[in-house]
């Protein structure tokens, strides 16, 4: 990605390709430390006093407070006392994907729209369940009998299903089969190359047509593949000036606008204000965040 120079933190009881366990098992960042993760996170918020900043959106530390991140994604806790809670962490080939022709959208795929939703509010009685479900992959894992990492993996699975439930308790899922797989491959591609703003050069490498990407990308997520391209771009773009010292030029150069101008033009009709300004007011608001 182009935020490549951005920092990555990896816990030191960071073990293979799963961990999980309290806060204090893995260890807080410090307050004020904007950084990113190359493995996927889940934080179900206990206590704390604080906040905590998710790509720019912030959110008071309060109880049951769930977070799903993505690879790649900035976040950043601020707080007077440290947030307690449960946190799991795996790479991306410990979540599996499901067996072609599924009638599944994939966990890859209901995480990232999770992520999407930034802080999730369960109830106590719905908190308690996904906090068993934590435990029961603590215990998996600590124990680590024949199979475990089968039964971390089915978990793992219910965890993220559950947490769905909870943000679309009456939505009908429709049979997806090869589509979702597609709009998954598209949204991991795109996360990975957002620097890249032409469709046809997903479309290809995706192996299909530009206009059955567009078709099945737009029925599935109500946004086409451009606007797609264009969140990332601004996501990116609003990271590089907050967390590098990069000029708007090589900002520009890097997200693959053909000119400065143009980027800055892009950039105000998005946020409603210049690359300037939204730097200046990032650098105001977290001056105790590193600057790349």
């Amino acid at each position: 990605m182009t935020s490549a120079d951005l920092p990555v933190d990896v816990p030191e009881e960071w073990v293979g390709e799963f961990a999980a366990g309290s806060f204090e098992d893995v260890g807080v960042p410090d307050s004020g430390w904007a950084h990113r993760h190359s493995f996927y996170e889940i934080l179900l918020v206990r206590d704390g006093v604080g906040s905590h900043m998710v790509e720019f959106e912030t959110y008071p530390i309060r109880p049951n407070a769930l977070f799903f991140l993505v690879p790649g994604q900035v976040h950043c806790w601020n707080y007077d006392t440290p947030p307690t809670g449960q946190v799991v962490l795996f790479t991306e080939e410990f979540l599996p994907l499901p067996p072609a022709g599924a009638s599944s959208f994939g966990d890859r795929w209901h995480f990232a729209s999770l992520s999407e939703r930034g802080e999730i509010i369960p109830s106590a009685t719905q908190a308690a369940e996904l906090l068993r479900l934590i435990d029961a992959m603590v215990r998996e894992r600590h124990d680590g009998p024949a199979g475990y990492r089968t039964v971390i993996q089915a978990y793992l699975h219910v965890f993220i299903t559950y947490a769905r439930r909870l943000v679309m308790p009456r939505q009908t899922r429709r049979e997806a089969g090869r589509a979702s797989l597609l709009v998954g491959d598209f949204l991991d591609l795109l996360r990975r190359r957002s620097v890249e703003p032409a469709v046809s050069a997903y479309s290809r490498e995706l192996g299909v047509t530009s206009g059955h990407l567009a078709e099945t990308v737009k029925k599935m997520t109500g946004k086409t593949p451009g606007q797609h391209i264009r969140d990332m771009q601004l996501v990116e773009a609003k990271r590089l000036l907050a967390y590098t010292e990069k000029t708007v030029a090589e900002i520009s150069y890097d997200l693959g606008f053909k000119d400065a101008a143009y980027f800055g033009r892009f950039f105000k009709r998005e946020l409603g204000c210049t690359p300037g300004a939204f730097r200046r007011d990032a650098r105001l608001k977290a001056s105790g965040f590193p600057k790349g």
